[in-house]
């Protein structure tokens, strides 16, 4: 990653390019040489790698060589490409529009003016903000990544710490430009304001990261975006269901701790006890729920309360287990009770929950064919899908059945609620498996492709935009079912070279839309 240092050099090539038009042959301290072009100061010639090409230099005579200077000023200043490991290339600027003031004239806008290549999170954080926080912090913090491949960027960090209508729980007004400043002060930052800013025309810092693609030139916009469009809802990812406890539930929080090996014994010595007003209070052992019970397997989507907008705090999986009803029946519980209450193992507090999720409860043992990681909450766990994944208690080892007051025995949170905040997850909808900045072959067909899960509600359609959201197009998704998440392909094909910036969004059957778009930027070659 190159670090130019511009200064007075791009304020004085930036104000030769505002004053060439009126005076194409304005004095300057800067003279031509004698290669017919490129041009010097007073102390050294110029190096097309540090300075910007000086236009006033320009006369009629040697208008060709004006553009053979600034075609190699172009390729000086080309925006860094990184291989990754797998081969694949990322370029994080656009290469820039050619020059509209000189005739198509190469440009070297995005890099040798704006410096983009040295802004923004990445410039210096090259392995990305999800690796930063999962792996590089003095403290835990939920993990980011999940296995999904979504682009993790400081929008997600600002939902979740400084937007209340986006994050919820840890949002305050201002917190993350006060937290980031802080961090950033007391770092070895070699950067300054501009690393991380750009100016608004009302003179104001914004994030650079969030107004860039209003800034750079080269990236091309299509109307009305056309491609393939599938979608199904069996497709399987997401490392973990683990991101159900509570966060500093205890010394088995997911985030404390290395996980624990298990052995086929423990299903053996691992004990429920079922109690309260029930007929007949038994213990029973994981592995008798699973010689005796009546074992279903299915698909689920499962996501966390806390999950921002195109985060990657859910998963979907093939569970394997026994629905509560099972235990019900066993137990003899009692007419008129209306509630049940699993415990965990960990000493979280309990949490009674409405007769009225009884059929939508299960006790699972397995996830994708395999018993349950400890993170994941081994040996067995509860499994609400139709609601959010912190109610799915995990490592369970007492169920009571009792009467509670009405206001005592209500699901909390329920995703039916509509004067949730949750109500932002509605549907949730990201790219995945893509990095931005990728690099693909122009004129030849691209998929991109990501989840849509309406949590309660049946997503019904995705949007599709290629011009900065000014024209949407739909794509219905007839038929879905809301226990699992929708998995969609939309293949674009870029006809010219360039960035290109799409964006998604999506629609559940009652109306709900999604809080934000998700978008990723791709540079056809």
């Amino acid at each position: 990653m190159r670090k130019q240092m511009l200064a007075a050099t791009v304020a004085t090539g930036a104000l030769a390019l505002m004053l060439a038009a009126c005076a194409p042959q304005a004095a300057t301290e800067a003279t031509s040489t004698d290669s017919g072009g490129s041009s010097s100061d007073t102390t050294s010639e110029v190096d097309l790698q540090t300075k910007p090409y000086n236009i006033l230099s320009v006369t009629n005579e040697n208008i060709p060589t004006m553009y053979d200077e600034l075609a190699k000023q172009a390729e000086n200043w080309a925006p860094e490409v990184r291989t990754l490991e797998d081969g694949t290339e990322i370029q994080r600027t656009p290469d820039s529009a050619v020059d509209v003031y000189y005739w198509g004239a190469a440009s070297s806008y995005n890099t040798l003016y704006l410096d983009a290549d040295n802004r923004g999170c990445e410039s210096c954080h090259e392995n990305g903000l999800a690796d930063l926080v999962d792996n590089h912090l003095s403290y835990p913090h939920w993990k980011l990544n999940n296995g999904l491949g979504t682009v993790v960027d400081v929008k997600d960090c600002i939902a979740c710490h400084d937007n209340p209508d986006a994050g919820g729980q840890n949002a305050f007004d201002g917190a993350f430009g006060q937290m980031v400043h802080g961090i950033h002060n007391r770092v070895n930052f070699e950067g300054d304001c501009m690393s991380c800013h750009t100016s608004g025309a009302d003179g104001q810092l914004k994030v650079w990261d969030v107004e860039k693609y209003n800034i750079l030139t080269g990236i091309n916009k299509v109307e009305n975006v056309q491609g393939d469009f599938t979608f199904n809802q069996d497709h399987v990812q997401g490392d973990s269901v683990g991101f159900t406890y509570p966060w500093g539930g205890g010394p088995d929080d997911y985030t404390v701790g290395p996980e624990k090996v298990f052995t086929d014994q423990d299903y053996s010595q691992w004990e429920i006890n079922v109690s309260g007003e029930v007929d007949n209070p038994f213990t029973i052992t994981v592995q008798e729920i699973i010689d005796e019970g009546p074992s279903e397997t299915f698909l689920s989507a499962m996501q966390c309360y806390e999950n921002i907008p195109t985060g990657e705090l859910l998963a979907q999986v093939e569970v394997t287990g026994v629905p509560l009803r099972w235990i019900i029946d066993r137990a003899g519980v009692h007419d008129g009770v209306n509630a049940f209450t699993p415990a965990s193992s960990d000493g979280s507090d309990p949490q009674p929950y409405t007769d009225e999720v009884i059929d939508q409860t299960w006790l699972v043992y397995e996830v994708n064919g395999e018993p349950l990681t400890r993170i994941d909450g081994y040996p067995i766990r509860i499994w609400m899908p139709d609601h959010k994944a912190s109610l799915s208690r995990r490592s369970i080892s007492d169920i009571v059945f009792e009467t509670l007051p009405a206001d005592e025995a209500a699901v909390p949170s329920r995703w039916a609620n509509e004067a949730d905040p949750i109500g932002r997850l509605k549907p949730n909808v990201a790219f995945c498996n893509i990095h931005e900045g990728q690099v693909i072959k122009a004129g030849e067909p691209f998929t991109f492709e990501g989840f849509a899960e309406g949590l309660n509600y049946n997503v019904s359609a995705l949007e599709f935009s290629a011009d900065g959201g000014e024209t949407w197009t739909r794509c219905e998704t007839p038929g879905t079912n809301a226990r699992c998440w929708v998995w969609w392909n939309f293949t674009f094909t870029p006809e010219e070279p360039g960035a290109y910036v799409l964006q998604v969004r999506g629609e559940t059957a009652a109306g709900g839309k999604s809080f934000t778009p998700d978008q990723v930027m791709v540079v056809a070659k």
